[in-house]
């Protein structure tokens, strides 16, 4: 009878520490993909941009510097030969 104990016991903590892992996989997985849209409305919104700027005849910038300000890094662009 303590044997059955034993075992029961055992397999419970098998099946608890597999679903524990799977959790922390599926947490892993979710992140991933939070990161991926991320990226893909920064490229979205990067194309449209350009798309536009391109409609209205703007020039390149010559320099970009990026300015960190709080969690995010903006491009400043300026033409050094018109300054």
């Amino acid at each position: 009878m303590s044997a059955v104990y034993v075992w029961q016991m055992n397999h419970q903590a098998q099946n608890s520490f597999a679903i524990k892992n799977l959790e922390d996989k599926k947490e892993e997985i979710f992140d991933s993909i939070r990161e991926r849209e991320l990226e893909y409305s920064s490229a979205l919104s990067l194309a449209s941009v350009a798309s536009r700027a391109a409609g209205l005849n703007l020039s390149s910038p010559s320099e970009v510097t990026f300015l960190e300000v709080g969690l995010n890094s903006v491009a400043v662009g300026y033409d050094s030969e018109k300054n």
